[in-house]
C-alpha cells in the first residue's frame, strides 16, 4: 500500500494536472525556512503544514511537503 501511495504522489495522480512532489527537510526551523524559500523561488509550492519529528530534547528534523507544476 505504501508503494502505491508513493507512486501516486510521484506521478501526480489525484491532482489536477501533473506535479512533481518532494519533501524538504532541515535540522532546525531556520534551515527548513531557507530550503523552502529557495525552492519557492524555483517554482515549488508548499503542500500542507510543517511536520516536526523530535528524537531527543535537542535533536529533531523539520519537514515540508512541496509540489511543482510540470
Amino acid at each position: 500500500m505504501l508503494e502505491d501511495i508513493k507512486n501516486n504522489l510521484s506521478s501526480g495522480q489525484g491532482m489536477t494536472g501533473q506535479y512533481d512532489y518532494c519533501i524538504f527537510h532541515g535540522a532546525n526551523a531556520g534551515e527548513l525556512v531557507n530550503q523552502v524559500r529557495a525552492a519557492m523561488n524555483n517554482g515549488w509550492v508548499p503542500q500542507g503544514g510543517v511536520s516536526v519529528i523530535a528524537y531527543r530534547n535537542d535533536y529533531g528534523y523539520f519537514y515540508q511537503a512541496m509540489v511543482k507544476s510540470e
